[in-house]
């Protein structure tokens, strides 16, 4: 992306959202992580007095709370990819064309790494089957 200082402002501004986000995310990982370990030390001085719905019920949660914190971090690692893109002159360019991504996009989605056209084909490509089957 050939950058002119208008272009640069807005880059600038893109990775204070960047750094901000990342940081976010941070504490909301750090803050799972310490919500799962407190509830495992109280499990484990509680004992075994939960029935099988309670059991049900914090596997869920426990589950549910894991996938949040996996999402967390992939968001954080496509956040880290887009910082290096921005200190090595690359953010902007879509990984898949080469072409420059809309600004629009990125204010949208900062850490994009493709232009829309290459996301919607690459959504396209790996969104498996659509239609339910038994």
């Amino acid at each position: 992306m050939a950058v002119t200082s208008r272009q640069d402002n807005e880059l600038a501004r893109l990775k204070v959202t960047l750094l901000a986000r990342r940081k976010q995310l941070e504490g909301e990982v750090e803050d799972g992580q310490q919500r799962r370990m407190d509830e495992d030390s109280f499990g484990s001085l509680a004992g075994e007095v939960a029935d099988a719905g309670d059991a049900s019920m914090a596997t869920e949660q426990s589950g549910l709370r894991n996938t949040q914190i996996g999402r967390d971090i992939a968001e954080i690692r496509d956040i880290d990819a887009a910082l290096e893109r921005l200190d090595s002159g690359n953010y902007g360019i879509c990984t898949r064309c080469a072409r420059d991504i809309a600004i629009a996009r990125l204010q949208a989605n900062p850490s994009a790494q493709r232009c829309i056209e290459c996301q919607t084909a690459h959504e396209q490509q790996f969104a498996g089957n659509a239609t339910p089957s038994l």
